[in-house]
C-alpha cells in the first residue's frame, strides 16, 4: 500500500463515530432523565474514534484546573441569581414558581439537567463553534459567534412555531424572548471562545437551567404554564433582557480587549 493513502477504515470509523455521536445528542439529550449523563459518555467515547488526537479541544474539554474550579463555583452563584431574576419575572406576571427542591423527582432533574446542558455545550456550544472557525479562519470570532445566537434563536422559534397547534408546548415566542435568547445565545459563544473550552459557560448554563426549565410554572387559574409561555413569562421580561444583554456586551468588550 502507497505511503499516505487512505483506507476504508481510515474514513470510515470516524465518519461512523460522528453519526452515532449525533444520533446519540438528538435521542439522549432531551429523552429520560438517566438518558442525558449516559448520552454525555457515549458521545465522550465516540469523539476518540471521530476526531482522534483533537476530540478534547473540538468539544471544548481541555479544561485547566482553574477553570474547572471556578466553574464548580459559579454553578451555584448563576443558580442563586437565577432564583433572584427567574422570581421577580414570574411575580410581576402573576406565576406562581414551584422551584426545584420542592418537587419530588429533584435528584431526577438534577441528573437530566447536568447531561443536557453538557451535550449541549459540547455539540451546539464547542463543536459547532470549532468547526466554523475552522473553516472560515478569517472570519471575525465575533461575527461568527452572533450568526451561531442568532441561529439559535431562531431555531428555539422554529421548535415551538412550527409544529401542530394541538400538540403539547405550541406557542409562538415573543420578540423580547427572542431577542434574549439572542444574547443568551452571544454570551455563551463568547465565553466559549474566549476560554477554549466549555468549562464557563457550561457553568452558566446548569446553574440557570436548574432553576429555569427544572421549575414548575402555575399561573393564578392552576393551570401549569407550557414552555412557549415559561419562555415569554421569564425571557420576555424587559429587565431579564436587559441584564442578559449587558452581560453578553461585557464578554464582548473582553473578547475585543483580549484578541
Amino acid at each position: 500500500m502507497a505511503a499516505g493513502k487512505l483506507t476504508h477504515r481510515d474514513w470510515l470509523i470516524p465518519l461512523g463515530a460522528k453519526l452515532l455521536i449525533g444520533l446519540s445528542f438528538i435521542f439522549l439529550t432531551y429523552n429520560h432523565w438517566l438518558l442525558a449523563p449516559l448520552g454525555s459518555l457515549l458521545i465522550i467515547l465516540l469523539s476518540f474514534a471521530a476526531w482522534p488526537g483533537t476530540n478534547l479541544e473540538r468539544l471544548g474539554l481541555r479544561i485547566p484546573l482553574r477553570h474547572g474550579l471556578a466553574a464548580l463555583i459559579l454553578v451555584p452563584l448563576i443558580a442563586a441569581f437565577a432564583c433572584l431574576v427567574i422570581g421577580y419575572a414570574t411575580r410581576v406576571q402573576g406565576v406562581i414558581l414551584i422551584p426545584l427542591w420542592q418537587k419530588p423527582q429533584a435528584l431526577e432533574l438534577v441528573v437530566h439537567t447536568i447531561g443536557q446542558t453538557l451535550n449541549e455545550e459540547m455539540i451546539l456550544g464547542a463543536l459547532l463553534l470549532t468547526s466554523l472557525t475552522a473553516r472560515y479562519q478569517r472570519a471575525p470570532l465575533l461575527l461568527v459567534s452572533a450568526v451561531v445566537a442568532a441561529l439559535f434563536a431562531a431555531l428555539h422559534y422554529i421548535f415551538y412555531a412550527w409544529r401542530p397547534e394541538s400538540w403539547i408546548n405550541y406557542g409562538v415566542l415573543s420578540i423580547i424572548t427572542l431577542l434574549t435568547i439572542f444574547a443568551v445565545g452571544l454570551l455563551r459563544n463568547n465565553l466559549i471562545l474566549a476560554a477554549g473550552n466549555i468549562a464557563f459557560a457550561w457553568a452558566a448554563h446548569l446553574g440557570w437551567n436548574l432553576v429555569f426549565m427544572d421549575s414548575s410554572y402555575v399561573s393564578t387559574t392552576q393551570a401549569r404554564l407550557a414552555e412557549p409561555a415559561v419562555f415569554n413569562t421569564v425571557l420576555g421580561n424587559v429587565l431579564v433582557l436587559g441584564i442578559i444583554a449587558a452581560g453578553a456586551a461585557g464578554t464582548v468588550i473582553y473578547s475585543r480587549h483580549v484578541t
